[in-house]
């Protein structure tokens, strides 16, 4: 680790002590101690001791000579009343063989934020036992890889990262090399639409859509949606190890912060699910508002996030006992939330809701809404990245082929900048460990951009699994640069995006993404601006005259937003044509 040193303006009062206290282990009461000095996935676990009321573990850099870097810190998480425990993630890179200094802090200043450091010394101030603040050194062993996103000093992308696409048409996996910049093969989950999938017993995964992982890149967590599906898969074989098949409409699933369950959010029911990864065997249900779409973890463990997609609500779990414990509103302006991530450092929580073409911004740690961002239509996935010391987060818009960037700030986040796709339809978003790297799945394309973030622009796109949704980047994944148990299902089918000719609908626009799955050709059509609960008729055209494909009703607020109909397309048609039912062309 580069040697630090202490600020010159610092006024600690009990500087002079610490190196001294640093030698001392026969405190008695309120008091640290670290029985695994490993740093795992980026974190530090701390045991602690007789904390009157609540507090923060701080983990310090160390110094020239000896005593840790101070007021500075490169990593702090809130220790709640009665918790014994607590996981620090680390915000510097770390060593094997490097000295850190672990402390003890009150929470004086706004609960659960943390306050101490540059010109406030006096917030949240060092706990003092017998005049002499709570501190250890600390000499660490091991570090093991950091996933994404992650605060500044993780590992650079490595042979054995792996990008994952969730590929709904196509049901497969898509697994690609981020060092090579390469697919690699996809794993095949079910059939192709619409093969296979409405026979009377269809024993295959359908809708293939969400994806998650273990914190030490060991596990691959996969959602799919019509089969109500949750799956694990073993990275370094590409093989399933546990299926669960539980509620209706599961959406999104995470490993938890342990390792030993996935929690899934069961959409079409209302309730988390609690997995048991080894087994298969549904462990626990968590009761959530209506349309639960994903569960995240805090950085430091201890809670989980869970939005809705039909309810104006953020749920909180605490991860130990299973129990909701608080309920964030959220405004009625950005509505229901497909979407959600918490930024690396714990401070923030970020919803991406596609209805609404809104994002909304919560203080993680008060559990107050800080701001809601006009972001555009069909917002939908947010990530984070940090450079050069600055916090940035980006969210993918699908309706715009953008992704939106925004520098974060203790108050509201600044819009910067946007980056304009290769493709259609932005969806996933992941960075790599390092920051150098975005990674974003263009649903109608078929496609993956990849963005460097020095410049933020697209320097390669890769052509991937049919109907992509979700995308993650896990670190340590596999054994090397080379992909096991791989095949190609889903790749290199011809895919267009096409305007849509609109009359008797003055405003209105139209469009349909094609893609050829399994012998026939998938027309997924969006259309907006259409008359309220109006129905249309939409046309194939050709140079033989007009046919009907099939109706659509635009809903309450004039959109389609997808409708499907199979046909043969591309041998077949030139162009569609979207009219009032009941009219011919």
């Amino acid at each position: 680790m580069p040697s630090n040193k202490v600020h010159q303006s610092c006024r600690f009062a009990a500087l002079a002590a610490l190196a001294v206290a640093a030698q001392t282990a026969t405190v008695q009461a309120q008091q640290v101690s670290v029985t695994n000095p490993s740093v795992e996935a980026g974190a530090l676990s701390v045991d602690v001791t007789g904390l009157n009321g609540s507090g923060f573990v701080v983990v310090h850099a160390a110094a020239e000579g000896d005593g840790p870097v101070v007021p500075q810190s490169i990593g702090n998480a809130y220790v709640p009343e009665g918790v014994e425990q607590v996981t620090v993630p680390i915000g510097a890179p770390v060593a094997a063989g490097d000295k850190l200094f672990v402390m003890l802090h009150t929470d004086s200043g706004v609960a659960r934020v943390y306050e101490f450091g540059e010109g406030t010394t006096d917030i949240d101030t060092p706990v003092m036992v017998d005049g002499k603040p709570v501190v250890i050194p600390v000499a660490v062993d091991a570090v093991t890889a950091r996933q994404a996103p992650a605060l500044p000093g993780a590992q650079a992308i490595a042979a054995g990262d792996r990008v994952y696409t969730a590929d709904q048409s196509s049901n497969t996996v898509t697994v690609i090399s981020p060092a090579e910049e390469k697919v690699l093969g996809t794993i095949t989950l079910g059939a192709q639409r619409i093969e296979k999938n409405m026979a009377p017993v269809d024993q295959h995964e359908e809708n293939v859509h969400g994806l998650g992982f273990a914190r030490d890149g060991s596990a691959v967590s996969v959602v799919s949606v019509s089969s109500n599906a949750v799956q694990v898969l073993d990275p370094a074989t590409n093989e399933v190890q546990t299926t669960a098949y539980v509620g209706r409409s599961p959406h999104e699933a995470f490993v938890s912060p342990d390792g030993k369950t996935v929690w899934a959010a069961i959409r079409g029911e209302g309730y988390v699910s609690v997995i048991d990864r080894e087994t298969g065997e549904v462990q626990d249900r968590i009761t959530t508002a209506s349309g639960p779409s994903k569960v995240v973890f805090s950085p430091d463990g201890a809670h989980a996030f869970v939005n809705h997609l039909f309810a104006n609500t953020v749920a909180v779990i605490d991860v130990a006992s299973r129990k909701v414990t608080d309920e964030i509103a959220v405004p009625e302006q950005a509505g229901g939330s497909a979407d959600e991530a918490v930024t690396p450092d714990g401070k923030e929580l970020w919803l991406g809701h596609p209805g609404t073409g809104h994002t909304t911004v919560i203080d993680a740690r008060t559990l107050k809404v800080k701001a809601v961002l006009e972001t555009g239509p069909r917002t939908n996935h947010p990530n984070f990245v940090t450079r050069d010391g600055t916090d940035y987060a980006y969210v993918t818009v699908g309706g715009l082929n953008q992704t939106k960037i925004f520098r974060r700030t203790d108050g509201e986040p600044e819009e910067i900048g946007k980056i304009e796709h290769s493709g259609v339809a932005p969806h996933g978003i992941w960075p790599s460990p390092d920051n150098s790297r975005l990674y974003v799945v263009l649903q109608k394309s078929d496609a993956v951009d990849i963005i460097d973030t020095a410049t933020n622009e697209v320097i390669k796109t890769l052509s991937v699994g049919q109907d992509p949704q979700a995308l993650i980047y896990v670190a340590n994944a596999a054994p090397g640069a080379e992909g096991a148990n791989l095949g190609e299902q889903g790749l290199g089918n011809r895919v267009e995006n096409i305007a849509i000719e609109v009359r008797g609908a003055e405003g209105a626009s139209a469009s349909a993404n094609i893609r050829h799955v399994a012998g026939v050709d998938e027309i997924d059509i969006t259309a907006r601006g259409l008359p309220a609960g109006q129905s249309f008729t939409v046309f194939g055209q050709n140079e033989g005259g007009s046919h009907p494909i099939r109706s659509i009703k635009a809903g309450d607020n004039g959109v389609v937003g997808e409708a499907l109909a199979y046909a043969d397309y591309f041998d077949t048609y030139t162009g569609l044509l979207l009219l009032p039912e009941g009219q011919k062309p």
